[in-house]
């Protein structure tokens, strides 16, 4: 008996350091894309960048949409039936707590950090929310089909970082503007994941034929139903 408490007990420790370092290799990405941010901000690195690849005569909109574009995936890859590694229900409430968290953590950011935006529209610059969006968008993406469709998973991304470049294009952000964007938005997805068991609370875990998912239009937000037959 003291053998078989023992082995458990090391199985236990076992998986404790394994989740461990998983955690802490996850915050490695993350964590660069911050520092990087922070040492290029404001140099004049970032200056000539921003002279190579901005134009404020660039305008488009796209940019509001494909910062959710990994969500429509998400939800659309549920409807066809590709595996995932949480409910609907879990998914949307994960989805929902990151971009909350995200949102408060770039708008706080906004008003304490005063830099200015390429365009010189206000001094707002610093995160970029849309960018910060978009990656946590993704990494939910990630997080529900790396284990069961890589492609799927990592597709997200593209999106992203699509979504990044069309922010310093038009001039609304600064290169370190868009990487502390993609590094709060991933390392807040990350931490949720990470602590999911704490708000495990599921309505629909026994209704597989319900799914209810949100909705962006560009002018509001809604929900979607949807009732398998």
């Amino acid at each position: 008996m003291f053998l078989i408490s023992f082995s458990k007990l090391e199985a236990q420790n076992d998986s404790i350091s394994k989740s461990k370092n998983s955690f802490w290799k996850q915050a490695a990405i993350p964590s660069i894309l911050i520092g990087s941010s922070l040492v290029i901000t404001n140099s004049d690195f970032e200056m000539h960048l921003q002279q190579d690849f901005g134009n404020s005569d660039f305008n488009t909109t796209i940019d509001d949409y494909t910062r959710f574009v990994p969500l429509a995936q998400m939800y659309a890859a549920d409807i066809i039936g590709i595996e995932s590694r949480s409910h609907w229900f879990d998914q949307t409430k994960n989805a929902t707590i990151s971009l909350l968290i995200t949102d408060f953590v770039t708008t706080k950011l906004k008003m304490s950090i005063d830099k200015t935006r390429p365009s010189g529209a206000n001094n707002n610059a610093f995160p970029s929310a849309h960018t910060a969006y978009a990656f946590t968008s993704a990494t939910v993406l990630y997080e529900e089909f790396k284990n069961t469709s890589p492609i799927l998973a990592y597709s997200g991304y593209a999106f992203a970082i699509a979504t990044g470049y069309l922010r310093i294009a038009k001039d609304a952000h600064w290169f370190s503007d868009a990487l502390l964007g993609a590094g709060i938005g991933i390392a807040i997805t990350k931490l949720v994941y990470h602590f999911d068991y704490l708000f495990a609370w599921n309505p629909f875990r026994k209704k597989d034929n319900i799914m209810i998912t949100p909705l962006y239009d560009g002018q509001g937000i809604g929900v979607v139903g949807v009732l398998k037959f």
